[in-house]
Parts: C-alpha cells; sequence; structure tokens
C-alpha cells in the first residue's frame, strides 16, 4: 500500500516523541495534519490563540521530556504563531512551528493571506524550510536535530496544503538519522580546583543548560562537599531544592548595589558559571569577580557573558564530578549568614505579615500550596517578587519567562500544566494586564476541564511601566486600565472567581481554592502604591 507524507509525517512524529500538537487548524494542510497524527495518537489541542499554542506546547513538552510542536494558518495566523515561536526563541526552548502554506503550482497566483512564512520565522527561529513528498523524514529530523541542540529553540516548517494527502516519493536517501557530534575541552578543570580551592567566597551561579543535562545532583554533590553558596537563573529554578542552607537567590542582572541579588554576590570572591546564558541577563554583566565559565558547548566570544579566566565545555557530568573530587573539603560561606539573608529578605518583602502586598500573599500561598505545586508566573511586580517570596522545592515546577519577559504567559503555561498533569495542582500568577491579553483562553479552560487556580494581582494599571515612568520623570499617561469583574467572567466559563482585598480574604479564598471541582479565579484588589513598593529592593 502506497503511504502519503501525512503517514510518513506523523509517524515521524510519534518516533520524535511529539505527544500533542497545539494550535488553530484551517481548511488547508493543518486538517490533514490533524487527521494524519490522530492515527498515530498525537493527540490536536485546540487553543484561542497561536501565540498561546506555542506557549503550551513549551510547557508540555518540558512537563512531559517530549518535544513540543504547534501549527497554524498562512499569513495572519502564521504572523501570531511566530509571537509565540519569538518566546521559545529568546527563552531557548526546543519547538516544532508548522504553518500552513501555498503549494508551488498555486503560489504564484495567489495573494490572498500569502506572506513570506520563511522570512518571517528565520528571524524567530534557528531555521525553516518547506516540507515536500521526497525528503519528508529528512525535513523533520533536521528541524528535531536542530530545535534541540544547544542552545535550543524552535524550527519552523510550512507544509503545502495538497502535499499530505500526496504519495510519499521518498527514497533511501531520505534518512532518519539524528546523531550529532560532540566537541569539547576539558583541559583546565585542575586549574579550576586549584582556583576554587585557593578562593574565600566562591559562588555558583546555575544556568539553564543544567537542567537539561540533568545536572542537579552532581551539583548539590560540588556545593555540599566545597561548602559553595548557589544561586540560579530564572530558568534553573528548581534544579535543586531552594530550602537548601546554601541557596543564596536569584541571577538577574541586577546591579544596584541596594538589591537582593548584587548585594550577595558582591560577598563574593570568584564566580562559577555553568550553563549560564546571557538571554536571561536584565543588561550586561558588571561584576568584576574572576569568572569560570562551564558549558556544554563552546560559547562564541560575542554570546559570552564575560571574559572567563577559565573555560571549559563538553562532558559536563564529567567536569562537575572532577571539580567535586578535587576541591577541599571546607565551609566557605556560613551558614548562619545565609540564613540572617533570607530573615533580612522576607522581613523587607513582609512576608507573614498583615500587610496586603504581593510579598505577603505570594508567602502565604507558598505556605499553603502543596511542595510539587506547579507556579506559572510573568512579567510584572509580582513576577519580580515572585523570584524571592515563592520557594521552588522541585524540578520542572516552575515555569517563568524571563529571556523575553512576555506578558501573557502564565494562562497558556498553566493549562498546558493542568492539562498534563492534573493531579498536581496548578497556579498561575498573572497580572491585571496579562490577565486580559489571554481572557480568550478560558474558554479552552473550560472545553478541556482543567482546573488551575488563576491568582489576578490587579492594581487596575500596567504597574512595572507605571514605576518606569515614574523614574522617569513622566506624567502617569497610558498605563491605566478598566477592571471588569472577574468573578462573572469565570462564573460565565463554569468557573469560580473570588474578590479579594486584605490578606484574610485571600488565606479564605485560596484554601477554598485549592479543594475546588473546578478552575477558580482569585482577583486581588491591590492600592497600586502599595504593590509597586519592593521593586527597588529586586530590580534597582
Amino acid at each position: 500500500m502506497t503511504k502519503t507524507v501525512g503517514n510518513v509525517f506523523s509517524s515521524e512524529l510519534k518516533s520524535q516523541g511529539v505527544k500533542r500538537i497545539f494550535g488553530i487548524p484551517g481548511g488547508g494542510s493543518s486538517v490533514d495534519l490533524i487527521d494524519a497524527c490522530s492515527k498515530e495518537h498525537i493527540t490536536f489541542e485546540l487553543v484561542q490563540q497561536e501565540s498561546s499554542a506555542a506557549i503550551m506546547a513549551v510547557v508540555s513538552g518540558e512537563l512531559t521530556s517530549s518535544l513540543g510542536a504547534c501549527i497554524s494558518i498562512m499569513g495572519p495566523g502564521a504572523a501570531n504563531l511566530a509571537s509565540g515561536a519569538s518566546y521559545a526563541y529568546l527563552e531557548r526552548h526546543p519547538l516544532l512551528v508548522f504553518s500552513e502554506c501555498y503549494g508551488p503550482k498555486i503560489s504564484p497566483s495567489m495573494t490572498l493571506q500569502k506572506i513570506d512564512h520563511q522570512s518571517l520565522f528565520n528571524s524567530v527561529s534557528k531555521g525553516s524550510n518547506v516540507l515536500d513528498e521526497t525528503r519528508t523524514k529528512s525535513c523533520l529530523t533536521e528541524a528535531v536535530l536542530t530545535a534541540k541542540t544547544e542552545r535550543p529553540g524552535p524550527y519552523h516548517i510550512d507544509i503545502p496544503n495538497a502535499l499530505l494527502t500526496s504519495d510519499y516519493l521518498g527514497t533511501s536517501d531520505d534518512l532518519n538519522d539524528c546523531s550529532d557530534s560532540d566537541s569539547s575541552d576539558v583541559s583546565t578543570v585542575t586549574q579550576i580546583v586549584d582556583t576554587i580551592n585557593s578562593s574565600e567566597r566562591p559562588l555558583l551561579v546555575i544556568g539553564p543548560m543544567a537542567v537539561r543535562e540533568s545536572l542537579g545532583h552532581l551539583l548539590v554533590d560540588l556545593i555540599e562537599k566545597a561548602g559553595i553558596a548557589f544561586m540560579v537563573t530564572s530558568k534553573a529554578r528548581g534544579i535543586i531544592t531552594e530550602d537548601h542552607p546554601l541557596y543564596a537567590g536569584i541571577v538577574s542582572g541586577v546591579y544596584a548595589t541596594n538589591t537582593f541579588e548584587a548585594g550577595m554576590i558582591s560577598r563574593s570572591d570568584l564566580i562559577i558559571g555553568v550553563g549560564l546564558d546571557r538571554s536571561e541577563l536584565l543588561s550586561g554583566w558588571q561584576h568584576d569577580q574572576p569568572f569560570i565559565e562551564i558549558d556544554s558547548i563552546y560559547i562564541e566570544e560575542n554570546e559570552k557573558i564575560t571574559p572567563p579566566i577559565f573555560t571549559t565545555y563538553g562532558q559536563v557530568s564529567e567536569v562537575i564530578k572532577g571539580i567535586t573530587d578535587g576541591v577541599i573539603n571546607k565551609n566557605r560561606w556560613p551558614l548562619k549568614f545565609l540564613s540572617e539573608y533570607w530573615s533580612n529578605v522576607r522581613g523587607n518583602l513582609r512576608i507573614n505579615s498583615n500587610t496586603f502586598n504581593s510579598g505577603a500573599v505570594i508567602g502565604l500561598c507558598r505556605e499553603l500550596c502543596p511542595d510539587e505545586t506547579i507556579l506559572c508566573t510573568e512579567a510584572g511586580v509580582y513576577g519580580r517578587v515572585g523570584l524571592y517570596a515563592w520557594k521552588v522545592r522541585g524540578n520542572r515546577t516552575y515555569f517563568d519567562s524571563s529571556g523575553a519577559n512576555t506578558m501573557g504567559f502564565s494562562i497558556p503555561a498553566v493549562i498546558s500544566a493542568s492539562l498534563e498533569l492534573p493531579d498536581q495542582k496548578s497556579i498561575a500568577f498573572v497580572g491585571d494586564g496579562g490577565f486580559m491579553m489571554k481572557i480568550s483562553e478560558l474558554e479552552t479552560i473550560a472545553r478541556m476541564k482543567t482546573k488551575p487556580i488563576i491568582i489576578v494581582f490587579n492594581d487596575g494599571t500596567l504597574g512595572m511601566i507605571r514605576i518606569k515612568q515614574k523614574q522617569k520623570g513622566l506624567s502617569r499617561d497610558g498605563v491605566d486600565l478598566y477592571q471588569p469583574n472577574l468573578v462573572k467572567i469565570a462564573e460565565s466559563f463554569g468557573g469560580r472567581g473570588r474578590l479579594v482585598h486584605d490578606i484574610s480574604e485571600f488565606k479564605t479564598a485560596l484554601d477554598q481554592a485549592l479543594k475546588s471541582d473546578t478552575f477558580e479565579i482569585i482577583d486581588l484588589r491591590f492600592d497600586p502604591d502599595i504593590y509597586a513598593a519592593d521593586i527597588p529592593l529586586i530590580r534597582g
């Protein structure tokens, strides 16, 4: 029996680990792909906006250790999908991005919805290609390999509208070889060990590569033997529990001396970056301490965090083991100092107080929620405060947007978390602006029958932008929002809403939401000035 391109393509998707495809279909190749994939038990998940599809696909892939995939129609739909692809591109997430397109015979005569997809996606992905009937397997193999290779990112494939129902014409040259060549240079391990041993306060900074390489247990061995304090970037949160006594906070590229981050880093005399990626830094590196670079790949000079005194790349597990074997067992960071640091953080953010601010809310939320709760958060005052007020206690239980600082991330992310792990509580922190960007996805939640808790930090304004306006001495303009009745909105989609004005009401609302049999929206109505007061301690 002759195979169609759709048969071969969907079979290859399954063999490459794709479990779901998120998107909005059109009447062309997308519905053909849905049909072909259903025969391979790859589920199609309908969403309300294409950028949501990309975000959901990324989170789904991370939670299931698979590869996320999404699809759109051509033209405007593809442009929307490119917005979601840019999130994956800027934040180093592997993702397969598909779009419908005209076939080569009809394309010259068409203008409707026609844009240059390759030019569009090449700017927000690691590559773009057009599927055909002869190189179906190798096209997908190249896409998967490129998407997964460090640094990972999205790969786009255009699928002509009549292609998937056509006969597959591939030959033995249409190979399915997903091998990759490794390169390494580990010659400086001895020098790195000697440098750490001569240091008084070395500081380990862990980036997302360490998560992708599953280095958590090896890094615990290193920090505990050497007595090294460690910090993480947003994308590496949870690789080691943040209840660990040597945990020292978050690195996001903040340098003002009054901030938690800069204050901690200033205590060190050596910084060891493991998989540190400057895509997560708000601004260029400004610390003067000697820097050691440890990564899985060679980092080009124009992509380095800062010029390192030593660098090693490849064989990262063996490198970490080698450093651990060589370092002297020594208590380099007094645990009392770190404990007092966190007491100071909690006090300054007014965690465990009756003040109705983001610190008290997030701290109480962390206290009441199970350790394995999945938190999805995004750009905003609450997101920055959550870097310190919410302790992450497990790998892949924290999802944030750092490299792109994407508004509208939390709701699609929490939908994926609830879909993939329905028995594990999932919570979204979102501002009123981000909530309104993705309010249409409440339909997706209702249709999928997922049960996330959406906590809306509602101050009636674009809080971070208002802060920046004020810092520049500008008048307040273009940042204030109308505040609709979120309780009624939740109820209209079959969920439950709760309006909250103080910390006591929040505790009651969260207690009830954690026991709920449907999705919940908790609308926190903050005083904008009290709400924004903690940002100088975090961002300067």
